[in-house]
């Protein structure tokens, strides 16, 4: 079943990718320049990021995040084959870097918090690189990665300062190709 595949990628990606970092829980009030950081691994989420109002105790922190996604999926009839395009949507925040200053925690705004959302790709790119299944689906390693950072056609700005969204795309394969031997000509 899709959905028990989906559950089994979202577990894959808590296990080998969330689990090797943490990342800045966010702290929005816009107006106080002073904030504590506090980090947390980011957590697999399936299919949509939940909106910020959304409260069930599971999403207490909707970011640091990946969001596992269902892009595409195929199924070869005559092989009995199915492939599933997955990307995953790296969520992070990060407003700047951090400074004690008697006794508080000053924010230095900068533009560097996309470090982080890459930071989340090569540890994903390198998961994948290394497997060779997800819980049975097997990694298809001759479709090439594809990653990059979302930008709003084109634009070089970020509106959504102080987060920052990433994507990586890959390919996973269910079933077994069916190969048929003839020996025909042997004999």
């Amino acid at each position: 079943m899709i959905v028990d595949d989906l559950n089994n990628i979202q577990e894959w990606v808590n296990n080998r990718i969330c689990s090797k970092v943490k990342c800045l829980i966010p702290y929005d009030e816009k107006t106080v320049k002073t904030y504590k950081p506090e980090y947390m691994h980011p957590k697999a989420i399936p299919m949509l990021l939940p909106p910020r109002d959304f409260s069930p105790k599971e999403y207490d922190h909707n970011i640091p995040s990946i969001v596992v996604q269902l892009m595409q999926g195929e199924d070869t009839l005559a092989e009995d084959e199915e492939r599933y395009q997955i990307r995953l949507v790296f969520c992070t925040w990060n407003p700047g870097s951090f400074q004690r200053e008697d006794d508080k925690t000053i924010v230095i705004k900068n533009m560097n918090g996309w470090e982080d959302s890459i930071r989340l790709i090569d540890i994903a790119r390198n998961a994948i690189k290394h497997d060779v299944y997800i819980d049975g689906l097997r990694l298809d390693k001759t479709i090439p990665i594809q990653y990059g950072q979302f930008f709003e056609d084109g634009d070089a700005r970020n509106e959504s300062y102080p987060y920052w969204f990433s994507w990586l795309t890959f390919t996973l394969i269910k079933g077994v190709k069916t190969q048929t031997n003839t020996y025909d000509e042997y004999l």
